[in-house]
């Protein structure tokens, strides 16, 4: 949030110096290099998706509950505290008491 102005105004007052030519062939570089950046992006992502398939489980087993994967391991326990750290809203996790 911090360097997205500077790097805008910078790109600006770099474009301003150049004349209408040099200014249009470096916006066409950078448009079809955005494009193909997009582009390569979604592939990657899509194929990821389709490899790793988030969100399906491996394991269909029910956990009984005197189990020890029930319980909860420690490796766990550790990743939750920095899963927990960034809240997905600021606002309710600002007003929220866990008790």
């Amino acid at each position: 949030m911090l360097i997205l102005p500077l790097i805008v105004s910078s790109i600006i007052s770099s474009l301003a110096q150049l004349d209408a030519q040099s200014s249009g062939k470096m916006g066409a570089r950078a448009l079809i290099y955005y494009l193909g950046t997009t582009l390569i992006a979604a592939i990657v992502g899509i194929v990821l998706v389709l490899t790793i398939r988030p969100g399906s489980r491996g394991d269909k087993g029910a956990i009984k509950p005197g189990s020890k994967s029930a319980e909860g391991r420690t490796i766990d326990t550790v990743l939750d505290l920095f899963r927990n750290l960034f809240p997905d809203n600021i606002v309710e996790a600002a007003f929220r008491s866990v008790s």
